[in-house]
């Protein structure tokens, strides 16, 4: 119990950390562009779409998470071409990053059960699965590939399909990466903005993961970079007549 409070204590401190800096930097940009001239308004004004940017992008990650925490979360499930939708991924990872379209591959088995048709929600998985990519892009430079990885399973008595997202670069400790998928946690103890996100993301690949009656794991990709990997299991197959 005590530690159950210890842990909610934090999360409402770390809520209130993420929003009030945003906030702060907000108002202080505000007060600038007021007692600037004119030329010089549209840069504060820049900052402050900025803020409030960020502060909606952790608003709509919050609401998500405490949605998919709900004890009644009821998962509309349909069939979901998982092969499809990690191409289209792809795409737009390759859309929004164009300089980091090299470095970014897609391999799917060509033997995979239900050809990678799942039970789920498209975009709640779409979500989940663009964050771990978007996470690898972000912490790897120009150069530097991260391979995206869709197999079966490795025995026929199962019906889980193993997707991989590894990278090349720098890692997290041993110490970070059994907390990566913790909500706001941060590798940096500074917790410097400038690392992207909300802090949250991998919180909801988790939930979303878990939903479909999977897992996720992080692992290090030695000699060095970051390894996850989500398993999903394979819908459920109607009987021939």
């Amino acid at each position: 119990m005590e530690a159950a409070i210890t842990a909610q204590r934090r999360l409402i401190s770390d809520i209130s950390h993420e929003i009030k800096s945003p906030l702060a930097r907000l108002s202080m940009a505000l007060g600038l562009a007021r007692r600037q001239v004119e030329p010089q308004a549209p840069r504060h004004f820049d900052r402050m779409e900025r803020e409030i940017a960020a502060v909606a992008a952790l608003a709509s990650e919050l609401l998500t998470l405490a949605r998919l925490e709900g004890a009644a979360v009821e998962l509309q499930r349909m069939p979901v071409d998982l092969p499809g939708l990690l191409r289209a991924i792809i795409v737009d990872a390759a859309y929004e990053r164009p300089d980091r379209q090299p470095d970014l591959t897609l391999t799917v088995a060509s033997d995979l059960p239900g050809r990678g048709v799942i039970a789920g929600n498209a975009d709640l998985l779409r979500r989940a699965i663009e964050n771990v990519i978007r996470n690898a892009l972000f912490y790897t430079t120009s150069g530097v590939p991260v391979t995206v990885t869709l197999v079966g399973p490795a025995a026929d008595t199962t019906t889980v399909l193993d997707l991989t997202v590894a990278d090349r670069g720098p890692g997290v400790s041993d110490e970070a990466i059994g907390q990566l998928f913790d909500p706001f946690y941060r590798a940096d103890p500074a917790r410097a903005r400038d690392t992207g996100g909300t802090g949250i993301g991998l919180t909801i690949c988790k939930r979303v993961v878990e939903l479909h009656g999977g897992t996720v794991a992080a692992m290090h990709n030695h000699p060095n970079g970051l390894m996850v990997k989500i398993a999903l299991p394979v819908a459920p197959t109607t009987p021939q007549n």
